[in-house]
């Protein structure tokens, strides 16, 4: 089990290095293996420092951006935003609706 920043990678295109020395190259890669394998149950601290870093990232790439970049905007009925630029779906937590779908 992977729990702390000097574990190894067990798995995947990481497989050997520490969990430190990935999450400086690709903190994404630590946030996806948290969400979707049985291969980790990091210490609080490094969990908090993944979504962090992950969150930062996120904001980064869509940060120039505008209203205008993007072709479709869904309501879900459950105050959450989906928004699509080509292949690219973005998910826009707790926002309130501004109108009918």
């Amino acid at each position: 089990m992977i729990t702390n920043w000097n574990d190894k990678i067990t798995f995947g295109k990481f497989k050997g290095d520490t969990v430190k020395e990935v999450f400086e190259y690709d903190a994404t890669y630590l946030w996806w293996a948290m969400m979707n394998t049985d291969n980790t149950n990091f210490a609080e601290e490094v969990k908090n420092a993944i979504q962090k870093r992950t969150e930062e990232i996120n904001a980064e790439k869509y940060e120039d951006l505008s209203w205008g970049d993007f072709c479709t905007l869904y309501n879900t009925g459950r105050g959450l935003f989906i928004l699509t630029r080509a292949n690219t779906t973005i998910g826009l937590k707790n926002q309130k609706s501004v109108g009918k779908n």
